[in-house]
C-alpha cells in the first residue's frame, strides 16, 4: 500500500460542478411537479379528504428531505471547489520553488 496521495484538481471541479448541476435539477423538479405532489380531494367523502391529506403531507416530509439533500450536495460541491483550490495553489507554489532551483 503506497503513502502517496494524487488529486487531480480538475476531476475535483468538475465532480463539484456535476452535484451543483444535480441539487439545481431536484430543487427544479420539486418545484415544477409541487402543485402534484399535494393533490385536492377526488371528492367530499372523508375517505377521499383523509387520502388527500395523507399525499400532501408525504409529500411536504419529501420535500423537505429533498431541500436538505440539495442543500447537502450544494455543501460537499462547495467543499470539493476549496479543496481544488488549496490543491492548485500548493501545487502551484511546489512547482515554481522548483523551478525557482532549476
Amino acid at each position: 500500500m503506497s503513502d502517496e496521495l494524487y488529486v487531480n484538481p480538475e476531476t475535483l471541479r468538475e465532480a463539484a460542478q456535476r452535484l451543483t448541476s444535480l441539487a439545481c435539477f431536484l430543487t427544479s423538479a420539486l418545484s415544477r411537479n409541487a402543485s402534484a405532489l399535494r393533490p385536492l380531494p377526488a371528492g367530499i367523502d372523508e375517505v377521499s379528504a383523509a387520502a388527500a391529506r395523507w399525499s400532501s403531507s408525504a409529500a411536504g416530509r419529501i420535500a423537505q428531505r429533498t431541500e436538505a439533500a440539495a442543500t447537502e450536495m450544494r455543501a460537499t460541491a462547495d467543499a470539493l471547489t476549496r479543496i481544488a483550490a488549496a490543491y492548485a495553489e500548493e501545487d502551484h507554489g511546489f512547482s515554481s520553488a522548483l523551478n525557482a532551483h532549476s
